[in-house]
């Protein structure tokens, strides 16, 4: 039962958040679509209280991954969706990411919590990448036709650093700020190259496999 509530409860707390979104368009749809995102990101942390179950949790990002994916077609959620050219994939590819971390953590670890570090550069850092960049437009640089910059790029290493490290001290997993310093380089270098909302994958799946190596 625990977890049919988590599976309710969390259905409603995203749906609410991108139903929202579409409030904060006052601010831009860049912020407004930023605001969603690092909102969204905090269901991790709910995942982590409520579910001990892989199936239960998975159900999740499948039902808004999907829901997004309409919402492609047909800007259901107009808070987050880019119009005509410049759309993109990305929403829908955020929640295949939590997909796949869910059942990396689940399925290898047994819960929720030690793939979450690799999900805050993407869930917050990825989210302040975009805002700083686009407020302070310092640095511009372009990669296969999207426009970084490194104002930007520094917003992403700087948040990746003080949430990975904040969730490192909450869930005791006892990681060395050598080493979340070199993943936080590796989440701003992987952000700065991915294209086209691919980054919502590459950036969490790319700073697991970084630690492996370091």
């Amino acid at each position: 039962m625990r977890n049919v509530i988590g599976v309710v409860a969390s259905v409603a707390y995203i749906v609410g958040v991108l139903a929202f979104s579409s409030k904060m368009k006052c601010f831009g749809l860049e912020f407004s679509r930023k605001f969603a995102h690092m909102m969204v990101a905090n269901w991790w942390f709910i995942g982590n209280y409520i579910f001990d179950n892989v199936i239960a949790c998975s159900t999740v990002p499948i039902i808004i991954g999907t829901v997004m994916a309409l919402s492609y077609k047909y800007s259901w959620f107009d808070g987050v969706e880019r119009p005509g050219q410049k759309k993109s994939f990305g929403t829908v590819y955020y929640f295949i990411s939590l997909l796949l971390l869910v059942n990396i953590s689940f399925r290898l670890y047994g819960n929720m919590i030690p793939m979450g570090i690799y999900f805050m550069p993407l869930g917050y850092g990825d989210g302040m990448a975009a805002l700083v960049g686009k407020k302070f437009h310092k640095g511009i640089y372009n990669v296969r036709g999207s426009q970084k910059s490194v104002s930007g790029s520094l917003a992403m290493f700087l948040v990746s650093f003080m949430t990975m490290y904040g969730y490192s001290v909450i869930y005791d997993l006892n990681y060395s700020v050598q080493k979340l310093l070199a993943l936080s380089v590796a989440a701003a270098v992987i952000e700065a190259v991915s294209i086209k909302g691919s980054d919502n994958i590459t950036i969490p799946l790319g700073t697991y496999i970084v630690s492996f190596i370091i």
